[in-house]
């Protein structure tokens, strides 16, 4: 009987060797069932997966059926192809939660069905479990079907109803219903066959703004960033994952943590979200920008900016307003010690007792000199009995009782303190962000060690304290952690992909883009970087050699241009958001340095200070700045004011003596003379894309006369041909000049797309869906690849693909493979 099936199936074998792929039916007839229940039995926790992984083992045979050596033994070759398929999806899916591949095999190999548990007892902690729950399912192909072919798909999969159930609800004939199967059945192996292009992680570029850290009992760490929510360890700190399901596609500014028992609450710019799984998935609890949380018993707080602090009895069901007293509204920052609140505002620090109805404004009063001091609460910190604060003139108090009551305890090597204040126990930390000097003490501030550590240079934004000598800092270029007290800092980034880069290009082959520290270059392929400063001035005139002193810079822009590779930067002294010196550089490959153009930037009536945007055309250089659009020529002193008032953005480009530019009251203009006269072009038509956008979105305004929104444009130039494409409202081109435009959309799924890159002749752009080519002589996108992921800056060489990704970091995937 073996013998006759293992003939049998050498049989199909050579049929689909010579190009009978029926032959595939009647294999997966006799296997598909044998195969699923292999893996429900030996891979629990993948059971979910199992129709996929089956699925891929066909698709597999179908592509190459000489890879089975054996036609006789076909059972014992999907086997182990799925075995292997079924390892490096559990890797993949948790790789820093899997101690070695010799755990999983032994947990693979259990005789009992329900083998997960061995995985479990061995991590017992619940992030660990709830991590390995799949992140992915079918509907992650099936949604890219037509909708009535996803419609009966989900229900035939989950045998929810027959043909004829589903024929009565979709009002068509069972025969219709059963060819929509078989072509929906045959576009989804496509698919899944399409996404085994696999892209493949570089190690960065890391770092990325840490807003907040909080770390539980438990030891494990959360950390919350500027633009990819939220991020955690269990290793304390030596690797990193993301943990922000619930937080949407662009998630919100995370401003700081509080936890209760098992559930953790996230402040954010967009409300306040909460986890009760250890931040697997997140649920939102209210709208609004949140400043700040706090919780006392079973009553939650928040900080609203602007409108004070509120208060729920009910799990955020229903709020109340707490604000007689406190007279400054601020954004509150809110601490609870016991059953005291604390609120603190920009220089004040308010107080709310248990049994009080009102805020009390903290005042410094310094028992050694029995005065009142005056200065402002800068900084604050509290933990159990124990309050410390930093004035605005840089004193350092301690209160032992939460009252008014406060004495001195600032070290005498302590000069002015500018930085942050944390305190665990009777141990307290303060870090300077000007020099680096770390104070710490073990006794509650009567005495102190002083240590000038490896930390320069830093903005420090957060911190979070393990332990007496463990601690963690978030910076504008990642987390810092030190285990000796504050004595020395290595950086703990593997993982932190927070980059906020708009700009990867490929130049000479080298890879560069922007990170907090500066310019980073990789010359291979993105698995290692540089940091390449060198020839960049800081705001006090003095050149930096290195990253060592660097400060941190905003609003940098890369740009090609022929053979050179330029840079425009605006540096920022103490904060990004408060921009500083402006300067033009090319980078000069012999040297290994950034050459300086132009510094300062003056035009003929200011000085330009930041820049948004750069382009350029031989040697005459286009920026963007102050939402006003200005020209510079290589041996001009000044730069020229070209007269409009232009839209921030991508809304400006320019080729040869051409330059197209997105006004402010969204016409687009047409230069034919680099700026010295300028025409309106036509409108572009309506398109096709129905969008309502919501009136806080940045990506459109509204027509003061008419209450129409007017969407924001990038621009680009081929030749004489003019490229506008939006994100609400499709793609369009116009061959003359801007007086008639078309839409092209055809062979995009959803009708947009987002332009990454030109190169030479040719765009590609991207979407939900992967990337995309533009075949100028039909007028339609096609397909390149597929991509999993939300891009945010797309380099090529010419055959590898290199995508900055918005959470993740740096990809690659070679179109020869």
């Amino acid at each position: 009987m073996s013998q006759n099936k293992d003939k049998h199936d050498a049989q199909l074998i050579q049929r689909l060797r010579e190009g009978d792929e029926s032959a595939l039916n009647d294999l997966m007839d006799k296997y598909q069932e044998q195969f699923r229940r292999y893996i429900c039995t030996n891979y629990p926790r993948l059971s979910n997966d199992a129709e996929d992984i089956v699925q891929d083992t066909f698709i597999k045979v179908l592509k190459d059926p000489y890879q089975i050596e054996q036609p006789e033994r076909f059972s014992s070759w999907g086997y182990r192809v799925i075995r292997n398929h079924c390892i490096d999806l559990a890797k993949k899916k948790s790789p820093q939660l899997l101690d070695s591949i010799e755990l999983l095999d032994s947990i693979e190999d259990t005789d009992d069905p329900h083998g997960e548990a061995v995985y479990v007892s061995t991590h017992t902690d619940e992030k660990h479990r709830d991590v390995i729950h799949k992140k992915w399912t079918f509907f992650d192909s099936i949604k890219r079907l037509p909708i009535r072919h996803q419609t009966v798909l989900i229900k035939q999969l989950w045998k929810e109803l027959s043909y004829e159930q589903i024929a009565e609800q979709m009002k068509r004939p069972p025969s219709t219903i059963g060819t929509w199967i078989k072509r929906g059945k045959e576009e989804l192996a496509k698919i899944r066959s399409e996404n085994e292009i696999g892209w493949i992680q570089t190690n960065g570029p890391y770092g990325g703004t840490i807003t907040a850290l909080h770390a539980t009992s438990e030891g494990i760490i959360f950390a919350g960033t500027l633009e990819v929510g939220i991020l955690c360890s269990v290793d304390g700190g030596d690797t990193w994952v993301h943990a922000s399901k619930g937080l949407g596609d662009r998630p919100p500014v995370i401003r700081s943590f509080a936890q209760k028992k098992n559930t953790l609450y996230a402040a954010t710019d967009r409300g306040l979200f909460y986890s009760t799984n250890r931040d697997v998935s997140w649920q939102q609890l209210t709208d609004g920008a949140i400043s700040g949380v706090a919780i006392i018993g079973d009553t939650l707080y928040i900080g609203r900016p602007g409108k004070g602090v509120f208060f729920s009895n009910d799990n955020g069901k229903s709020w109340g307003e707490i604000n007689s007293g406190l007279t400054d509204r601020g954004a509150p920052i809110l601490f609870a010690s016991g059953t005291t609140l604390f609120a603190e505002m920009w220089r004040h620090v308010f107080r709310l007792k248990d049994d009080e109805n009102s805020w009390t404004k903290l005042t410094i009063k310094d028992s050694s000199k029995k005065n009142t001091v005056e200065s402002d609460i800068k900084k604050f910190a509290v933990f159990g009995e124990m309050a410390y604060a930093v004035t605005a003139d840089g004193g350092l108090f301690r209160s032992t009782d939460m009252d008014d009551s406060w004495k001195s305890i600032k070290p005498q090597a302590m000069q002015s303190f500018d930085g942050e204040l944390a305190a665990s126990g009777h141990t307290i930390f303060c870090i300077s962000s000007a020099d680096g000097q770390v104070f710490r003490s073990t006794d509650a501030g009567d005495s102190w060690t002083m240590f000038h550590s490896n930390l320069t240079d830093q903005n420090i934004l957060s911190i979070a304290t393990l332990s007496d000598k463990t601690l963690c800092v978030g910076t504008y270029n990642g987390i810092f952690r030190s285990t000796n007290g504050g004595k020395s800092w290595s950086q703990v980034t593997p993982g932190i992909t927070d980059t906020d880069s708009e700009d990867l290009v490929f130049f000479r082959n080298a890879l560069y883009t922007v990170t907090g520290d500066g310019i980073a270059k990789s010359e291979d392929g993105g698995y290692s970087w540089v940091l390449v400063n060198n020839g960049l001035i800081a705001n006090d005139g003095a050149k930096r050699v290195g990253s060592d002193r660097m400060l941190m810079w905003a609003g940098v822009k890369l740009v090609v241009s022929g053979d050179k590779l330029y840079v425009a930067t605006c540096e920022s002294n103490t904060s990004r958001w408060n921009p500083g010196t402006s300067g033009l550089y090319c980078w000069e490959e012999n040297e290994k340095s950034w050459v300086l153009i132009h510094m300062n930037m003056p035009s003929f009536n200011d000085r330009i200070d930041i820049i948004d945007q750069l382009a350029i055309s031989g040697e005459t250089f286009y920026i963007i700045a102050h939402k006003r659009l200005y020209r510079w020529r290589v041996g001009e002193e000044l730069w020229t004011d070209l007269g409009l008032r232009v839209w921030h953005g991508r809304g400006f480009a320019v080729s040869g003596k051409t330059v197209c530019v997105q006004r402010e009251d969204g016409k687009i203009l047409r230069s034919l003379d680099e700026g010295h006269t300028w025409m309106e072009v036509s409108p572009l038509p309506k398109s096709t894309v129905k969008v309502e956008p919501k009136r806080d979105t940045p990506l459109y305004k509204f027509d003061p006369q008419t209450d129409s929104p007017l969407f924001k444009l990038d621009l680009y130039l081929i030749g004489e041909t003019i490229y506008a494409a939006s994100h609400y409202d499709g793609f369009f081109l116009s061959i003359n000049g801007g007086k008639t435009w078309r839409s092209i959309t055809d062979g995009l799924p959803d009708d947009r797309i987002k332009i990454q890159l030109i190169d030479g002749l040719t765009i590609y752009g991207t979407n939900s869906h992967g990337i995309f080519r533009l075949i100028r002589e039909s007028d339609s996108w096609k397909r390149v690849v597929p991509i999993q992921h939300t891009v945010r800056s797309l380099a090529f060489d010419g055959a590898t693909f290199y995508a900055l990704t918005d959470s993740e970091g740096l990809f690659w995937l070679s179109l020869d493979e």
